[in-house]
């Protein structure tokens, strides 16, 4: 199947409450509707998380971005510009998306992706997809398809062919690094 039919498809899996297994630009994330309490919650049981620590959505453009954070400062988007590796920027505030995907604040984490892939996955979707990593709570991360668990096999609807052989990301084995900036958008920090 070509990439333009599998993004399709996932999009369609994802559009009906569906999970997916796809290369990230970091690792193989599990994804779903980041607007979806009920594909989130879905998320939070493959992976056994108890815990709810918020997860990440990704977005493909900053149009995406805008419509459930608001327009970055100034500051945020030249802070943005300068990295070349994936960033994600922890909001203060967002909209339109699942409750039980913000942090209690209501804070969010969104990486802006510049994969080319995911960037094209996100917007033939038309909205963020929650990006984890494929892996139960506690086990590593899988950097491959094949380090990927059973369990979680089981657990999606869908999960790509593009990229199982060889390593899905842009910058492999280096994960993003996270900033959250203040409620005024101008102060940035860095998370990790």
């Amino acid at each position: 199947m070509k990439m333009t039919e599998e993004i399709n498809t996932a999009c369609n899996i994802m559009h009906e409450g569906g999970l997916i297994l796809f290369p990230s630009d970091t690792i193989w994330g599990l994804g779903c509707d980041a607007t979806s309490e009920a594909a989130v919650e879905r998320i939070f049981a493959i992976k056994r998380r108890n815990d709810r620590s918020p997860l990440l959505a990704i977005v493909g453009s900053l149009e995406q971005l805008c419509e459930y954070v608001g327009m970055p400062s100034d500051e945020v988007l030249r802070f943005m510009e300068s990295f070349s590796t994936p960033l994600t920027i922890v909001y203060p505030r967002a909209r339109h998306l699942a409750r039980n995907l913000l942090a209690s604040n209501g804070s969010i984490g969104i990486r802006l992706t510049k994969d080319p892939f995911v960037k094209q996955l996100c917007l033939t979707f038309g909205k963020p997809i929650v990006g984890t990593s494929a892996n139960v709570s506690g086990q590593p991360a899988p950097q491959l398809f094949n380090e990927i668990s059973q369990e979680i096999l089981s657990g999606v609807d869908y999960a790509f062919e593009y990229r199982r052989l060889s390593p899905p990301m842009l910058y492999p084995m280096l994960p993003s690094s996270v900033v959250r900036i203040s409620a005024d958008g101008r102060y940035i920090e860095f998370v990790r």
